[in-house]
């Protein structure tokens, strides 16, 4: 029907897009005989053929609103789309049959078994009973037929009469059993369908209990309904009512600009839903503008249609009748909510879970309405639906946020980078330089010579006012009152339970005024984090200012560094007046700038402030004054091989939502001896009662094998079955030692004993590695005081 509504309106001129839940267009007629004639599946090369026509396949329109406004969803991609007019042709869903363990594997829909034979290749059985109340389980057991499924009864809940004589004869021929004015009372196996208990139907329509018999099988097969997929219908504000004669609700208008076609209206037909999907896409294209008027005719009328929807819902018996498999809600569930006083559908669903799974009612909600107007006494009408609200099917949030973009700032250093070559990598909000060729080479410069590395994304906060001390001593675990003036401590933050948020230095640089620097990628975080203590009582006498965008800062590292500086400034940058961490206020290059002698990478530094306006003017003249001293780049990977080598853990790389400050290492830095900070009192219950598991380094036994970063490592004690008792964070090789060490998370019992062996899974084998406790890389720092 929608095929040839889109058809119709194309011949007319209309732009046209056919959205089709499914990989191929063709409906159940991919998968289900037709009942009269042969579908001419040619049409789906002219329309795809046609410029105006927009095909999507694979894709659920989720939602339908007001002035013909949809959205659809394509895998991540979400489709939004104003329409002139709008053809609705999303056919039915199979009822299933309520009967004892009709959620036993094994148990399957007509339609359902009708997809795995015929898109898919899939026999789902090998012996097979069909349970059937309309002429569609006929077109099944000729399916099953085709297939080589042998059935062993075709379960009729009609007379003889009522069935399609052809398919009669047919099965009659092939010596198929079958039981007229019969149904299933049961499906009997333990973890599977072995038989099927099938019960006689007296006069009065009700299954004679006593007259059971088994039938054995390993596929049960139900057709015995349909429902309308009307959900986009009614979202849109169209209304339904229950049609006695076709059993099943029905739109019943729709509002401007939507109509509807093929089995969504009632009729069952193939010609009709043809002629009626024809007629809607005219009335479409004319509701839009395009071409004349189009006659009224209701086409759903004009053919008498013989129900395909049994009365009967459920097959009362003693085992367990589930009515929302999503949900495992009985029918019993339902007549305790009844009793109990939600007696109407929307109190009903929401206390009962019915129809809030995935399948969002689509098994369920059409049995749900017969049950409930059952144990109240009223009409299918009466009764009525919930309320249809989008989205109709699962929709990830990756699809709802739209285009995945991921903002990136620019350090004001960026094209000079990008001219030397450098491969940039985003880190937290930044672009920075990974490494300009080779990190190795990098390494060695700083080791050797002299490197300059452009760290602007350090997150960078000014903290003034006479109560900055007190804050500090909040919201640090070590101590910061009696920080001298001029100099600089690096600090560890935890929140409330001890779990490292964040670290970094701060610098007491004037009387009342505190520098702070944090990680790149949690600048932002730890502003608010402040910001948010600050506001809860401990702001008073402070005043906070993120700068981190108004200034630029370098890192001027390695042995040649101190020559490299004094080119450029007239600050005596001797060890007794500018020792390590300390800060000074000095002019280099002519440009105002805060100096911080602080060495992450190991070797003397000096961390270079500027304001951001002066950035690009001042790296250039470090790297022309560093020139004779053969200064090299370097980027964050090699700052990470600098900082491996002295055993510096990354925040968010080596630890994680679970990680406090003692096990990770930082327990010297953590004073539980301070009246209250952040973390104390899971801190002092790690420390009173141990760390379960500690960040320890280590060293390969195979200096050139490097482990994946994410490693499990496992307990080398002989077992067939190793256990985990571990997984590596970091490991680089190391130019400098000439072998690979990394960090990683061990059990207390092996991370506390130097030099201990471990073992790491690594691509189904097994390597060897020992503990490494403290710096792999000058462990008495004399470097750092050069």
């Amino acid at each position: 029907a929608g095929i040839h509504a889109a058809q119709a309106a194309a011949e007319r001129g209309a732009r046209v897009i056919i959205l089709d839940e499914n990989p191929q267009l063709g409906g159940h007629l991919r998968f289900s005989d037709p009942d009269t004639g042969s579908f001419d599946f040619s049409i789906l090369n002219n329309l795809q053929g046609r410029t105006n026509v927009t095909v999507l396949p694979d894709t659920s329109v989720v939602g339908c609103y007001e002035d013909n406004w949809l959205s659809a969803v394509r895998g991540p991609r979400l489709f939004k789309i104003r329409a002139g007019s709008v053809v609705i042709a999303t056919g039915v869903i199979e009822n299933p049959l309520l009967f004892g363990n009709h959620d036993l594997p094994g148990v399957m829909l007509g339609s359902g078994v009708q997809r795995l034979i015929k898109e898919h290749a899939v026999i789902p059985g090998r012996q097979a009973v069909i349970v059937s109340a309309n002429n569609d389980a006929w077109d099944v057991a000729a399916d099953l037929r085709n297939a080589g499924i042998e059935i062993s009864a075709l379960v009729e809940e009609r007379s003889r009469d009522d069935c399609p004589s052809a398919r009669v004869n047919d099965l009659a021929a092939e010596g198929v059993p079958t039981l007229f004015r019969h149904t299933i009372l049961e499906a009997r196996g333990s973890r599977f369908v072995k038989c099927a208990l099938t019960v006689p139907i007296d006069g009065s329509g009700r299954p004679e209990a006593d007259r059971a018999r088994q039938v054995p099988c390993d596929l049960i097969v139900v057709s015995v309904g349909w429902s309308p997929a009307t959900e986009l219908f009614h979202m849109a504000g169209g209304k339904s009512a229950y049609d006695d004669e076709s059993r099943e609700i029905l739109p019943d208008s729709a509002p401007p600009g939507l109509f509807l076609a093929g089995r969504v209206t009632g009729p069952h037909n193939l010609e009709v839903q043809t002629h009626q999907g024809r007629l809607a896409g005219l009335k479409a294209t004319s509701y839009a503008g395009i071409g004349g008027p189009v006659p009224e005719m209701d086409v759903r009328q004009a053919t008498s249609r013989s129900p395909r929807t049994s009365v009967r819902t459920i097959v009362p018996g003693s085992k367990k009748c589930f009515l929302c498999l999503c949900e495992d809600v009985t029918d019993q569930d339902l007549e305790t909510a009844v009793e109990e006083g939600y007696d109407s559908m929307e109190l009903l669903k929401r206390y009962s879970t019915i129809s809030m799974g995935p399948c969002q009612g689509r098994m369920c909600a059409t049995n749900t309405i017969h049950l409930c107007a059952r144990a109240t006494d009223r009409t299918i009408q009466e009764t009525g639906k919930t309320t249809s609200r989008p989205p109709s099917t699962p929709v990830t949030l990756g699809s709802l946020a739209g285009q995945k973009m991921e903002p990136v700032q620019q350090t004001p250093i960026h094209d000079w980078h990008v001219a030397r070559g450098a491969k940039m990598m985003v880190a937290g909000l930044w672009l920075r330089p990974e490494h300009y060729g080779d990190p190795q080479v990098e390494v060695n410069a700083v080791r050797e010579r002299v490197g300059l590395i452009d760290v602007t994304p350090l997150g960078k906060i000014q903290i003034t006012g006479p109560g900055t001390p007190d804050l500090l001593e909040k919201i640090y675990v070590n101590r910061w009152r009696k920080l001298g003036l001029g100099r600089v401590r690096y600090g560890v933050m935890c929140n409330d339970e001890g779990i490292i948020l964040n670290d970094g230095v701060c610098a007491h640089s004037k009387d009342q005024e505190w520098y702070m620097s944090t990680t790149s990628t949690g600048a932002s975080e730890v502003f608010q984090w402040i910001q948010w203590w600050m506001q809860s009582g401990w702001g008073d006498g402070v005043h906070i200012v993120d700068v981190t965008d108004a200034y630029s800062a370098f890192n001027l590292a390695g042995p040649r560094s101190r020559a490299v500086l004094r080119k450029l400034t007239d600050q005596d940058l001797g060890n007794e007046s500018f020792p390590y961490m300390r800060t000074r206020s000095a002019r280099v290059a002519g440009v105002p700038c805060r100096l911080l002698r602080i060495g992450f990478t190991g070797e003397l530094s000096y961390e270079i402030h500027c304001p951001t306006s002066y950035g690009p003017y001042l790296w250039e003249r470090l790297m022309d004054a560093g020139g004779e001293f053969g200064i090299h780049p370097f980027g964050v990977e090699s700052q990470r091989i600098l900082g491996l080598e002295k055993g510096h853990f990354i925040v968010g790389q080596d630890t994680d939502a679970l990680s406090d400050a003692i096990s990770a290492g930082a327990e010297w830095a953590v004073k539980l001896g301070k009246r209250d900070f952040l973390g104390i009192r899971g801190l002092s219950l790690v420390s009173k009662e141990g760390s379960k598991q500690r960040l320890v380094g280590f060293k390969m036994a195979r200096k050139e094998l490097v482990p994946e970063e994410g490693t499990q490592i496992v307990s080398s004690n002989g077992r067939s079955r190793p256990r985990i008792i571990g997984w590596v964070t970091s490991s680089r090789f190391s130019p400098t030692l000439k072998q690979t060490i990394g960090l990683c998370w061990l059990t207390s019992e092996v991370a506390t004993r130097e030099g201990a062996p471990f073992t790491i899974y690594m691509d189904g084998n097994l390597a060897q590695a020992h503990v490494h406790d403290g710096p792999f890389y000058d462990p008495e720092g004399e470097r750092l005081r050069l």
